[in-house]
């Protein structure tokens, strides 16, 4: 008789103990999915606030024209890159001549986009690499320089092909110079510089060149030599 209620306490003792042991699992189930859930939302949230903040340029992106904004490491590693390669060459010209070179020996096609003078062309290059490198720590001030570039090109027929070759030309070019003196960062820094450039003058072209021919339009219309009456007329029908 003893035996028969031990026996009966053990296998009780066995269920409470596989119950308990289903309850705990219920448990930690529950607990990894409630810090999935907040690991989740900390990514929402922080893609978020780095879209509410700018571009991290990582990529060519023609669908906005926001701030860049990078690390610290990658402002300071381009900079000093940038500073490098002036102080490798005997003089800025130096370098603003192997800035054409690079591109229009590494990228000819790109030749069709530019029709200055070699000097005067390879000068232009080295001043807007300049400026945006300078500029690099500063997002607002980067995209004002950025934006007056994007209006200069808008007569050029800037694609992501054409883009790419150019970044992946002047990559190579502090690759080719600087060698083992080029960190990492820094190259994540010229590589997202040279993105979010490419991908803005494609944004404004798109963007803005219909908005400037109605205001050259419009303007056209106000000084023509009709009457006040004819030029409303004129401008209703081109509204229309």
């Amino acid at each position: 008789m003893a035996d028969e209620e031990e026996r009966q306490s053990m296998e009780e003792a066995a269920e409470v103990g596989i119950a308990g042991e289903g309850e705990v699992e219920i448990a930690e189930d529950e607990e990894m999915a409630a810090e999935e859930a907040h690991e989740e939302a900390a990514k929402d949230e922080s893609g978020a606030a780095a879209t509410d903040q700018g571009t991290s340029g990582s990529d060519i992106d023609v669908t906005r024209f926001d701030e860049l904004r990078l690390a610290t490491e990658q402002v300071d590693g381009a900079q000093e890159a940038w500073r490098l390669l002036i102080n490798s060459a005997s003089s800025r010209d130096a370098v603003a001549e192997a800035i054409y070179a690079a591109l229009f020996e590494s990228a000819p096609s790109l030749q069709v986009l530019f029709v200055s003078p070699r000097a005067v062309q390879a000068m232009r290059f080295f001043a807007g690499i300049n400026t945006f490198v300078t500029n690099l720590g500063a997002p607002a001030d980067l995209k004002i320089n950025v934006e007056s570039l994007g209006f200069q090109h808008l007569d050029k027929d800037v694609t992501i092909p054409r883009a790419v070759l150019f970044r992946d030309a002047i990559v190579d070019l502090f690759v080719v110079e600087l060698g083992s003196k080029l960190s990492s960062a820094g190259a994540k820094g010229l590589i997202s510089l040279l993105n979010y450039v490419a991908g803005s003058i494609m944004y404004i072209r798109v963007t803005y060149a219909e908005r400037l021919r109605i205001l050259n339009e419009s303007w056209a219309i106000a000084n023509d030599k009709g009457t006040n009456e004819d030029k409303f007329a004129t401008m209703e029908k081109q509204a229309q």
